[in-house]
């Protein structure tokens, strides 16, 4: 018999929530459980589009895309890649 990725979190967070002193009771067992992962989810693939969109932006470079290495192909190349050899 296999867990799910979501019953084992919610037995993670049972276990630190009696570890840290809380109580549980027959109405915290019939509780509603909340909706803010959706919120959390729509979240993530905002930022994500938002980031692939800025990429994809960075990709247009004209000096990028024809490989010449020069002293400013290596400074677009590192912004392009988030690194800093200064």
């Amino acid at each position: 018999m296999g867990w799910s990725r979501e019953g084992l979190r919610a037995m993670a967070e049972l276990r630190a929530y009696l570890s840290s002193g809380g109580k549980i009771s027959l109405k915290h067992l019939k509780q509603e459980p909340k909706k803010s992962y959706s919120l959390e989810k729509a979240m993530a693939l905002k930022v994500s589009n938002t980031f692939t969109r800025t990429r994809e932006q960075l990709n247009n470079v004209p000096i990028l895309s024809k490989g010449k290495v020069i002293p400013m192909f290596k400074c677009l190349k590192d912004m392009h890649n988030g690194t800093s050899n200064l």
